[in-house]
């Protein structure tokens, strides 16, 4: 019997495009603003594709929490971050213990077959009540280094210690990083056999639609951009010390920070320290960054660590030319389509006169530098939704 070729190409696509019918819940810190919202929001794109439920539920009370279809209420890290004090930990910790009381009503209300917890106090939550007798799928989504996120500080290695004690009782350590997947086994003695890596996805053709929008904030010279949470973890004092030596190399346009943060008053006396105070803006948070993106001179990435890192690639996925700092990591997610800085990383993050003098030369020559588009179309096809989403529900449906 001879086979239909249409009829095979409707059977394949079928297949292709088969959607499970789990029920998966992510639980994430917050989707306000900033790295976390755009990896949980642009996880749920990802799985929609292949998943019939997904939600989003945010350890944060509603109004922090953005767009999520479930809150458990509880401050965990903005009012902390924005008004630290001396019950701070007490705070935290007897809230966690409220968390796992309001996580376990819901999972019994709305029995989602799946968690995939993102950061860590929603993983420790998810975690303590799998640990009570709910009957649930967990996978931990890593989107961190964590040997340089928890290394500093008590409070971070006391989390450390406990997140590599519960990450072992989950059901699949997933890592947006092939760094940090090498390094789970060794970090959190989790078993290799359940950690994954799958890069973070991307729906590239949505990108070139937002590219192609203007800019909210019209700016009227040239400049590099700088994008993310004004923190410790990216660097930003780095991009002022680099901007401020391209200045003195002859550079004429600005430098744009996009992202709020604890530092931006800290930033801010760095610019006025380095003498370029009148040529930094601040733009806080922006909803679409991208047009920036495709008209800056240069997107400096200064981050001291990283798990994937999205900024490089939607820039370099837009048009946009990259450099960055070797954070553990960079070299394997951006591959050859971005430039990097020579200058240690360590050297950079001190500031040493020697290292931003060679970041500022190398800064100085990749803005006239051509996007490199075969590299560019290479991560494109590495990190669409289509791959990625088939990746990712396969694992998931593999622990059922």
């Amino acid at each position: 019997m001879r086979s239909d070729p249409g009829r095979v190409a409707e059977q394949k696509d079928c297949v292709e495009n088969r959607v499970s019918s789990l029920n998966v819940l992510i639980f994430t810190t917050d989707v306000h603003a900033g790295g976390i919202r755009a990896s949980t929001l642009r996880l749920k794109e990802m799985l929609a594709d292949g998943v019939s439920n997904v939600s989003i539920l945010s350890y944060e009370p509603a109004g922090e929490g953005g767009e999520a279809d479930y809150s458990l209420g509880l401050p965990l890290v903005r009012e902390f971050q924005a008004n630290a004090r001396w019950d701070y930990d007490l705070r935290r910790a007897m809230g966690i213990l409220l968390a796992v009381l309001r996580f376990r009503k819901l999972m019994r209300s709305e029995r989602f077959d799946a968690v995939i917890s993102m950061s860590y106090g929603p993983s420790i939550v998810a975690l303590m009540a799998k640990k009570l007798g709910l009957d649930f799928k967990l996978i931990v989504s890593e989107r961190q280094d964590p040997s340089r996120d928890l290394a500093a500080g008590w409070r971070k290695r006391l989390v450390r210690r406990l997140c590599g004690w519960m990450y072992r009782g989950s059901d699949l350590y997933h890592c947006n990083s092939p760094v940090a997947a090498e390094r789970a086994p060794v970090l959190f003695k989790v078993s290799p056999e359940k950690t994954l890596f799958i890069p973070n996805g991307y729906d590239f053709s949505r990108l070139d639609l937002q590219a192609a929008a203007s800019p909210v904030t019209a700016i009227s010279r040239p400049y590099v951009v700088s994008c993310g949470r004004l923190n410790e973890q990216k660097g930003q004092h780095i991009a002022i010390a680099v901007f401020a030596r391209m200045v003195k190399l002859g550079y004429k346009g600005a430098l744009v920070f996009i992202g709020d943060g604890s530092l931006r008053e800290s930033l801010q006396a760095c610019a006025e320290m380095k003498g370029v105070s009148d040529r930094v803006m601040f733009l806080g948070a922006v909803d679409n960054p991208l047009p920036y993106f495709r008209q800056a001179d240069l997107v400096l990435v200064t981050s001291l660590w990283e798990g994937f890192a999205n900024v490089p690639v939607e820039a370099m996925a837009v048009g946009g030319r990259v450099i960055s700092t070797r954070w553990s990591g960079a070299k394997e997610v951006l591959q050859n389509a971005a430039n990097f800085f020579s200058a240690d990383l360590d050297a950079l993050d001190q500031c040493d006169e020697a290292a931003v003098a060679l970041a500022s030369t190398e800064a100085m020559a990749a803005v006239t530098e051509l996007p490199r588009l075969a590299a560019v179309e290479s991560l494109r096809e590495q990190y669409g939704y289509a791959g990625t989403s088939r990746r990712f529900v396969a694992a998931i449906e593999g622990l059922q």
